[in-house]
């Protein structure tokens, strides 16, 4: 719910809970660049509250530290109704954007955030700065949206304070 919260204060949307996972979406119509902003200071909030907030609690209760995993990209997603109509329907997202950041989520690694090339391209150069392009090994064959590369992934090390 802390996440939630996070995505809610940066003008996302919260899509999906799954689990421990928080699904944001942070609509970019005409403002990429305001958007995107929104969601790289929303990771680093989320990074922020586990390292400073939630896991200094745990460790004065004995409890296990939590970690986390962040992918984001920028793209079109395509909205269609799942399921049998007047029985059980829900609007889903689909698309090479939300498979495409799902893929770059699981690479993220303990405690890391990774961004698509789409959305480091409109990144404020102020925010790339703490970017570096991440080596995705031999097993990574993700192609760019008009296939004709192999797209590229990058990790975000910028830090906020909580406090």
């Amino acid at each position: 719910m802390e996440m939630s919260n996070v995505v809610d204060n940066f003008n996302g949307y919260v899509y999906k809970l799954i689990g421990d996972c928080v699904i944001g979406i942070f609509q970019a119509d005409v403002n990429f660049t305001g958007m995107s902003d929104n969601a790289i200071q929303a990771a680093m909030i989320m990074r922020s509250v586990v390292e400073e907030v939630i896991n200094p609690v745990f460790d004065s209760k004995d409890l296990p530290r939590i970690g986390f995993h962040i992918g984001l990209d920028i793209g079109r997603v395509k909205v269609d109704t799942m399921g049998a109509i007047d029985v059980v329907a829900f609007d889903e997202l689909i698309g090479y954007t939300m498979n495409l950041t799902a893929k770059i989520q699981a690479k993220s690694g303990h405690n890391g955030i990774l961004l698509g090339r789409n959305l480091f391209e409109v990144l404020h150069n102020s925010w790339q700065q703490y970017c570096e392009e991440e080596d995705m090994g031999t097993g990574w064959t993700a192609r760019s949206p008009d296939g004709k590369e192999v797209y590229r992934v990058y990790r975000f090390n910028a830090r906020a304070k909580c406090k």
